[in-house]
């Protein structure tokens, strides 16, 4: 395993978590930090930037890197604030420079510098550059490896360099004047039992219940006066339905994506707002 980002007579060691559990061919990093790495070595006025805001860095790549620009860490992954935390100890960087926010999280303070790394789902990719339209502007440079037309659908023109190790940057400075309102959270209606469900953006199956759920649904074990966990929970659909089948079980939520849980929360105070107490 490649454990070492060297760059510029640098060197990180960086981890994914848990460290225990990583596949010796895994490394934490990729070809598009070193990219947006060595395009802000090459310009010492933006890498110098105070306050640069970075998403969806999965394993602490760029917050370590940047971490005495006292940066903001946004991302729905707890295992991704994991890594980033581990990564920041294993290479004595104080954690406390670095202001760690979830997808849930609300950021209005304006930013000269934002480093955005695509996510995996579109939808999340949407809403953070809709979360983005409040504090940016003509101001603010936007890097990211993203995709250039929803860039530009939501903050403003881009311009995209040459690829390097099949990663590219995409570059936009915010027009100021888009005002985009999020279609996030969908809302939908489960057929039996019927509840109105919620979804945020990062969540599976925003829209219709998926064939995984729907077949457990049929095989739901008999659970009145027991604790179950719903693990990886989605919307909480499987545990809602526990909830309302068995009115004496407790069901703990647990998945790593912080919109995950908060649409389980959330649908559970619409449909079944008596059985919070049962919830953890």
């Amino acid at each position: 395993m490649k454990a070492s980002l060297t760059l510029f007579e640098r060197s990180l060691q960086l981890v994914r978590y848990p460290e225990h559990l990583q596949h010796p061919s895994w490394q934490a990093w990729d070809a598009a930090d070193e990219y947006i790495i060595e395009y802000l070595h090459e310009r010492p006025e933006l890498a110098k930037s105070q306050g640069v805001r970075i998403y969806n860095d999965d394993f602490g790549a760029l917050t370590c890197w940047f971490a005495t620009q006292k940066p903001t860490w946004i991302s729905d992954s707890y295992v991704a604030l994991r890594s980033c935390q581990d990564n920041l100890a294993l290479n004595n960087l104080d954690s406390k420079q670095v202001t760690f926010c979830s997808s849930m999280d609300k950021i209005t303070s304006p930013t000269a510098l934002v480093l955005l790394k695509i996510p995996k789902t579109t939808a999340l990719l949407e809403q953070q550059l809709i979360d983005l339209q409040d504090s940016v502007g003509p101001q603010t440079l936007i890097i990211a490896a993203a995709k250039a037309n929803a860039i530009e659908k939501y903050l403003g023109v881009t311009t995209t360099s040459l690829a390097k190790k099949k990663a590219r940057l995409i570059f936009c400075q915010p027009t100021g004047k888009l005002n985009h309102k999020s279609p996030y959270p969908t809302h939908w209606f489960s057929e039996s039992p019927k509840f109105e469900l919620s979804n945020h953006a990062n969540v599976f199956a925003r829209q219709q219940l998926d064939i995984g759920a729907r077949f457990m649904l049929q095989h739901l074990p008999k659970s009145n006066g027991k604790t179950l966990i719903d693990l990886g929970c989605g919307n909480g659909v499987l545990g809602l339905s526990i909830l309302y089948k068995y009115p004496e079980s407790k069901v703990i939520f647990v998945d790593e994506s912080y919109m995950a849980l908060a649409s389980a929360e959330e649908n559970v105070q619409r449909n079944l707002p008596e059985a919070l107490p049962r919830c953890e």
